[in-house]
């Protein structure tokens, strides 16, 4: 028995210890630094190949933050440089802020994921009636709720509040039935904000900073621009016109109703903390801030939007949770989104999976290296072979501009309707109003009519056939290039109302002639 019992101790011994060896192995550390290795220089080379003021980028891996900094200038003029403290507009990202604060609603039994909005507001209504009756925050939050984005409602007027949005919701035209097609929104973002403020009586700001920023540290974030810009530490906004940057005039609109959507103001060193929390699984400093269920059932699909967009080799079909765009990137679990406002441009990138996490913050309107850089990024950190997203979206960059140094920059230089309007220009002048977006203003500039609303619109349109015209600003800085704006004319004669090209997929939104 001796022989026996020397034997098997040993025996045993090893087999505990085999799973303890094989998670060793699993979780041995990864050097993601060596991964790293030329990101920065690849970084400095980018800023002065795509005309980029600065950028500022946080990565967490394994529970850590690996990178925090900043790169470029935050004033080119002052030549400020970009630090891992200041503040750029995060834009629709904010949107993953706000569904978690109504998550913390919802676990206090304030607010019901599935109950209609209609039983918290009762004075809610929408064009379309079953809608108006069944809209929950899951469709709101979504994007299904089959109102479109009717985002010239808020670019184009001074900041209105959510009743006010309240009472223009009516007015808007549906383009789908509730729950049966993807159609991006802010407006609802702005209304899922405006329910969380009536139920708990504390403003959106004030439950962001309470339940959110306090929470996780994050002391350079700000909930407008007012605030970022009295900080010490801020970048100014940019936009690229011609290959020139010039700062850009920001949308104090979005400081307004849809603030839920797009108004929060971070720095990368915040946003590191963000991302640890989302990866830590709502747990922060050893605190569980939310439940796992509840971040669960945000980054959980909730609507396909491939049906919508074409697909890309890299990725997989595409869905939407609440607040966060889901797929798959070559092969890897991805929980993202991307934001772009004013002068600024966002994309953040999680791989829950992975435990690994991006975000690249850019001072420049409408930048697409953010997410093209997020490709290169994650090819290094999960180390697969590189495709070279940056590099090819520079050939892209480069083409493009070398073909429009020979193109014409306006649409009426294409051919177009032969037949001539039997009224003067003038006689299309004038004011005209909807019941939502309020008034637009309709004057004559050198041949042309020039539409104004709010102070963000004020572009030419030139005249293409009988009562229409079209879109004649730079194809650069114009929201109508090619968009027909269309004049009715009443028994008598008379122009009664025009259609305008306000919202894509749908015919215009009409204006009524005023007297």
């Amino acid at each position: 028995m001796k022989r026996i019992k020397n034997f098997v101790l040993p025996i045993f011994t090893l087999i505990l210890l085999l799973p303890s060896l094989a998670i060793g192995k699993q979780h041995q550390a990864i050097d993601y630094q060596k991964r790293l290795k030329g990101f920065d220089q690849q970084v400095d080379k980018i800023l002065k190949d795509f005309n980029v003021p600065g950028l500022g980028i946080a990565i967490v891996a394994d529970g850590k933050v690996i990178k925090a900094r900043g790169y470029g200038f935050r004033n080119i003029e002052k030549k400020l440089p970009i630090t891992a403290n200041t503040q750029l507009s995060i834009g629709s990202t904010t949107k993953a802020f706000t569904s978690l604060m109504i998550g913390t609603l919802v676990e206090e039994g304030k607010l019901d994921w599935d109950r209609p909005v209609k039983d918290y507001l009762p004075q809610w209504q929408l064009a379309d009636e079953y809608a108006t009756k069944h809209v929950n925050l899951i469709d709101m939050l979504s994007h299904r709720t089959g109102l479109p984005s009717h985002d010239f409602l808020w670019l184009g007027n001074p900041v209105f509040t959510g009743q006010q949005l309240v009472d223009k919701l009516p007015h808007l035209a549906f383009r789908h039935e509730l729950r049966q097609r993807y159609r991006y929104n802010n407006l609802m973002y702005g209304m899922a904000g405006y329910l969380a403020e009536q139920v708990s009586g504390q403003s959106w700001p004030q439950l962001i900073q309470s339940r959110i920023l306090d929470k996780l540290d994050m002391k350079d974030t700000s909930v407008n621009y007012q605030q970022m810009m009295a900080s010490s530490d801020y970048a100014l906004p940019y936009t690229e016109t011609s290959n020139v940057l010039a700062t850009n005039q920001p949308y104090e609109e979005v400081d307004g109703a849809v603030r839920p959507a797009g108004a929060l103001h971070s720095s990368t060193n915040d946003m590191a903390k963000w991302l640890t929390f989302l990866l830590n699984k709502g747990e922060f400093e050893g605190k569980q801030l939310i439940k796992e269920d509840t971040l669960a059932k945000m980054q959980t699909p909730h609507i396909s939007i491939t049906q919508q967009y074409s697909t890309n080799a890299d990725f997989g079909p595409r869905s939407y949770g609440l607040g966060w765009k889901i797929r798959s990137f070559r092969g890897h679990y991805q929980v993202s989104h991307d934001g772009n406002i004013a002068g600024y441009t966002a994309q953040l990138v999680t791989y829950p999976l992975k435990g690994i996490g991006m975000v690249i913050l850019a001072n420049k309107d409408n930048s697409g290296v953010p997410y093209q850089l997020s490709k290169d990024l994650s090819e290094r950190l999960l180390a697969l072979e590189p495709k070279n997203h940056i590099s090819k979206y520079l050939q892209r960059r480069l083409e493009y501009t070398n073909a429009s140094d020979n193109e014409m920059p306006v649409a009426s230089k294409k051919s177009g309707g032969t037949l001539e309007t039997t009224l003067a220009l003038s006689d299309y002048a004038g004011r005209y109003h909807h019941p939502a977006y309020g008034d637009v203003v309709i004057t004559t500039n050198k041949g042309l009519l020039q539409l104004v609303f709010g102070s963000l619109i004020n572009e030419p349109f030139a005249h293409w056939n009988l009562n229409t015209f079209i879109g004649n600003g730079n194809q650069e800085t114009s929201f109508f290039v090619d968009e027909k704006m269309q004049f009715e004319i009443n028994d008598s004669g008379d122009i009664s109302a025009v259609q305008i090209p306000f919202e894509y997929g749908i015919k215009g939104i009409k204006f009524s002639r005023l007297p």
